[in-house]
């Protein structure tokens, strides 16, 4: 027995110099010429040292095992019940106070650079070392094991009641430490301690909690990246699996990668990961049962009512997931009793389920033969009663039922943990902890928003707000959209301040977004955007998806047709070789028998929608074919973009490609339900000049889907509107206006937008040029803005038509900055554009307060003063625009402020001095003739003359 020496580095061999001369100075080895000769290793310590090991393996290979058992850490601490007194001892170098028979010591022998030695104690690495010292600890304190010590190797604890009993347990055990010359390590002992650590443990007085370095240590810990490094976070897990709740079911999809299978770290992975890291923090369990394992927690009442003693779970076998869900439920109660039958027998206890069969089970006269032989166990056995639990309020409920993904990092179904998230997050947010909000309301344990739009207020709990994000981007009923979706569905119904951030960090780390999702390329040229439609369905566009795997029914082709005003879309499934009249059909049982027959349908030329008898049809209807140029998709990219988002919803809800025809309702649902960028509506009556653009999806409600169901069976609040800093342009490019203006807003959104996306591609395909359109579009909106506010004064003579022309005057001098921005005049930090378009704002809205006064006392005197003062800002304005220079943001940053003071100026110059006149009308304070007016002289003069 005598393997190759490994070859040493100089750190180790100075290593081993060292270390030989201790052992031989304590005489723990001496010189040998054994033929054994194990190798020698070193290990690295925590601290940075370097530790010696002796290579035993050979030797242990034909060693007789010794039984000895080495006694389990639960069954320890099981002992320690009662206890309010406790001391730790640590035997030093406990192995080596153990002497080997001397005619054995030769056996012991290794063999190094410097020579062979031989052990004359019991060295580390033998097989039987453990048990042997474990065997001596146990005779040494025979007379007081679990009565007052539990030994576990060479950890000894001591445990008492009271102080008094404690100091005569110390002073028995060393005594009997003294009679066998066991020498402790004074440095790692405790005494009289009310909380100390043991087994990776803490004890306290309260009972037993799991050590939070280990938990720290579980929520750090990376991905298993191999199968080494999986089975050394689940044997690591396995040592705390007592306190984890659903242990079996969390581990279930990471024990599938063990057996002979190719490892792959999928989505059912990671979320099983994560979920195992939440559940060392999430309130206990009763007993319950899922398709994949069943669990129970053992609960005892003390002074703050239920408390959790140890959790228990396992895997359910290929049979017993067959099991009705009744017997399931009856399997899950059987099992711990099983497991914990040394804690319940001789005792009263309460089985609390959520299926209520189970609390008239004894009473049902036939029952087959497998639930007869657990309740002759149960029944001969053990004293209990049944109770039940609602599944709402039952804790097993949630934690045995992890989500059964049926794509990668897809969650099909509600989260039950919602609820008591959102509860424990209340708990532990200051804000809602330490301070009063009158702004809130508290219905169903949940904080909502009084300011008309209903949100609940999530609590700031990071957990909480992962889960809820995942609802809202990883489910069915949301389909892996992006950023700005994501973040406006959530916002129908939910508000945290970090919401956009959250959001943003969560969609752009998604791994099924970065695998399944097109890449974002530059575009070839620039976008010749067609008009708006006016009503919905009056223009359609329509393609055919096709190589799809052969469906539920056979089809392998989509019929994709959308609603250029609304983004409507609807998919129809059908065969790759479907005829022109086939076509007809499914056009007329899809869409005209929902919406009408369309005006217009813009495709491309495939042969299907280029026939004579496609064109024939549709001339007898009389709706126009406008057929985009071959090989060039951007012609229908309304389409061709929708194909795209149906696809990325195919891909990242389909685990199986055969099942996507069986999943189009719902996919067509996801994609509808999805908010427009272009889909904007008014919540504000007709007058009120207050409103703000609101985002809509093509349903123009917000449906009831998993996210919100998890927390009310209530209609959801009104959508809210949400405008994050990535919805880039389009959001400020957006025009709203009054119905008496323009009847119906969307078609100049549409406008607007298309504007704005044609400005942002030109852009991106390299054309200067047009850069300058980007402001433009913000021009495009004000001047609406402005028209309208003058069309108000002159139609209604009301104060309204300020707000109007405030509204556009705003937007046009923010266009008109970032006119100077693109173009290279300012050249700015992000932050300084922050802080400078911070000072427009502060101009603007301080600057139209201050209008509004003069105007409501008509002062002819204060507008004067008002027209210096502007000329005064306007020459500020202009220095500082021409001393301006690269890297100097301070001018820029007064400019901001003086720019947002003229746009204010401008927008009472539109309408201003005509709402001094119209208060003049009205016997308001003023006598002077008026500036401006929007009337003919004549009608000028009439009025004039009419005032006293």
């Amino acid at each position: 027995l005598s393997p190759r020496k490994r070859q040493l580095t100089q750190p180790e061999l100075d290593e081993l110099r060292g270390q030989l001369d201790y052992l031989l100075e304590k005489g723990f080895v001496r010189p040998s010429t054994s033929p054994f000769a194990a190798p020698i290793l070193f290990t690295p310590k925590k601290d940075g040292g370097l530790r010696m090991c002796i290579d035993y393996r050979a030797l242990n290979r034909v060693t007789i095992k010794s039984r000895y058992p080495i006694p389990r850490a639960d069954e320890l601490i099981d002992q320690l019940r009662g206890a309010k007194f406790f001391s730790k001892i640590d035997v030093q170098c406990g192995y080596h106070q153990i002497r080997v028979h001397k005619a054995d010591c030769y056996e012991t022998g290794f063999r190094t650079r410097y020579g062979s030695y031989e052990y004359t104690v019991m060295p580390f690495g033998l097989t039987n070392a453990p048990s042997t010292f474990e065997l001596t600890m146990n005779e040494v304190f025979r007379p007081l094991l679990d009565k007052c010590v539990i030994v576990y190797l060479d950890d000894i604890l001591i445990y008492s009641t009271t102080h008094e009993q404690h100091l005569k347990d110390l002073e028995a055990i060393f005594s009997l430490l003294q009679q066998h010359r066991l020498i402790t390590n004074g440095s790692k002992c405790e005494f009289l301690k009310k909380e100390l650590e043991f087994l990776g443990h803490v004890i306290s007085i309260d009972g037993v909690k799991i050590d939070p370095k280990k938990i720290a240590t579980i929520q750090d810990w990376k991905p298993p990246a191999n199968l080494h490094e999986l089975q050394s976070f689940l044997g690591f897990v396995n040592y705390v699996c007592r306190f984890i709740p659903n242990m079996a079911g969390v581990t279930f999809f990471m024990n599938l990668l063990k057996k002979g299978k190719f490892y792959e770290w999928g989505g059912e992975q990671q979320a099983a990961f994560e979920q195992l890291k939440l559940f060392l923090t999430t309130p206990p369990l009763i007993t319950d049962a899922s398709d994949l394992a069943v669990g129970a927690v053992l609960l005892q009442y003390f002074g703050e009512g239920l408390q959790p003693i140890a959790y228990e779970s396992r895997k359910l076998n290929p049979p017993e997931q067959n099991h009705h869900v009744h017997d399931k439920e009856l399997l899950a109660i059987v099992h711990a009793f099983k497991v914990w039958r040394c804690y319940l027998t001789g005792g009263d206890m309460t089985i609390r389920t959520n299926h209520k069969s189970l609390k008239f089970i004894r009473a049902q006269p036939t029952l087959n033969p497998r639930p007869i032989r657990w309740l002759d166990y149960l029944e001969s056995n053990f004293h209990y009663r049944v109770t039940y639990k609602r599944g709402v309020s039952n804790i097993a409920d949630a934690l045995t039922r992890p989500s059964v993904h049926t794509a990668a990092v897809m969650i099909t179904q509600a989260n039950p943990l919602l609820t008591g998230l959102f509860t424990h997050g209340y708990s532990i947010d200051p804000f809602f902890t330490t301070n009063s909000h009158p702004q809130l309301a508290v219905k169903q344990g949940a904080y909502y928003l009084k300011s008309g739009t209903n949100q609940i207020w999530v609590p700031a709990y990071r957990t909480l707000c992962e889960q809820m994000i995942q609802e809202a981007h990883d489910s069915n009923f949301s389909g892996h959209y992006g950023i700005d979706k994501t973040a406006k569905s959530l916002c129908r119904n939910y508000y945290w301040p970090d919401l956009p951030t959250d959001v943003q960090q969560y969609v752009t780390s998604c791994a099924t977004c970065q695998r399944m999702k097109s890449s974002w390329l530059r575009p070839a040229g620039l976008l010749h955007p067609l008009e708006p439609p006016s009503r919905p369905w009056q223009q359609v566009t329509m393609d055919f998806v096709t190589g799809l795997p052969a469906g539920s029914s056979g089809n392998d082709a989509i019929l994709v047709v959308v609603d250029r005003l609304t983004k409507m879309a609807h998919f129809a499934a059908c065969k790759t070789k479907i005829t022109a009249e086939q076509t007809t059909k499914l056009f007329l049982t899809n869409i005209v028998r929902l919406h009408g027959i369309p005006s217009a349908i813009s495709s491309d030329r495939d042969p299907r929608f280029t026939s004579n008898f496609l064109t024939k049809t549709w001339q007898q209807y009389g709706t126009r074919l406008h057929l985009s140029t071959a090989y060039h998709p951007q012609s229908d990219g309304q389409t061709e973009r929708t194909n795209q988002t149906m696809e990325q919803l195919i891909r990242t809800t389909c685990t199986d490609p055969a099942q996507w025809e069986d999943s189009l309702p719902l996919i067509e649902f996801a994609y509808n339900n999805a908010p427009s960028a272009t889909a904007t509506q008014s919540l504000s009556p007709a007058h009120d000049t207050t409103r703000v653009p609101q985002v809509h999806s093509a349903f123009s409600l917000a449906p009831l889907a998993a996210l919100e169901c998890s927390l009310s069976h209530t209609p959801p609040p009104p959508p809210f509107v949400f405008l994050p800093a990535a919805m880039g342009f389009e959001g400020e490019a957006r025009v709203v206006v009054e119905k008496e203006t323009i009847a119906d807003p969307a078609p100049l959104g549409l406008a607007a937008f298309a504007l704005t996306t044609y400005v942002l591609c030109a852009h991106n395909a390299g054309w200067a040029p047009d850069v300058i359109w980007v402001g433009l579009a913000f021009f495009y909106g004000g001047l609406a803005q402005l028209l309208a506010g003058m069309w108000e004064f002159k139609k209604n003579n009301t104060f309204g038509a300020t707000a109007f022309s405030t509204y556009g005057a705003f937007w046009m001098g923010l266009g008109f900055f970032v006119l100077l921005k693109i173009l290279g005049y300012v050249k700015l930090e992000p932050s300084d554009i922050s802080e400078a378009l911070g000072w427009f704002l502060s101009g603007f809205f301080i600057f139209n307060s201050y209008m509004t006064i003069c105007a409501l006392m008509a002062s002819q005197a204060v507008l004067l003063v008002f027209v210096l003062l502007e000329l005064t800002l306007l020459c500020l304005f202009i220095g500082n625009f021409k001393g301006q220079k690269a890297g100097d943001s301070g001018s820029w940053v007064t400019a901001g402020g003086y720019l947002g003071i003229l746009t204010a100026a401008a927008a009472w110059y539109a309408s201003g001095a005509g709402c001094f006149n119209a208060m003049a009308r009205r016997n308001v304070l003023y006598t002077g003739k008026p500036l401006l007016s929007f009337r003919s002289p004549a009608t000028r003069d009439d009025a004039n003359a009419a005032e006293p």
